[in-house]
């Protein structure tokens, strides 16, 4: 739990120069962060620079992670579960 620095990641991403163009951030995972409150704060903050929209992919996946990042970044969020044809090759 908590291997993946999706904090970090955001702040980059919401920092990078796209000139007048208005962002969209894409994230994916199939985990759980131990720091979601504060990736959801840092989204919310930073939600008139990008639009965020979350994808959880497979059972493991923090369902309220993917769901309030969403929210906070006026996005959209899916579920891709483990038996998915979404997931199949």
């Amino acid at each position: 739990m908590g291997g993946t620095n999706i904090l970090r990641a955001l702040k980059v991403a919401f920092d990078l120069k796209t000139g007048t163009r208005f962002k969209r951030i894409f994230l994916l995972t199939d985990g759980e962060v131990d720091n979601v409150r504060k990736i959801i704060n840092v989204v919310k903050k930073n939600n008139n620079k990008a639009r965020v929209h979350t994808f959880g992919i497979g059972s493991d996946c923090d369902r309220n992670l993917i769901m309030q990042t969403a929210i906070a970044g006026r996005g959209s969020f899916s579920f891709a579960m483990d038996n998915s044809p979404m997931l199949s090759g």
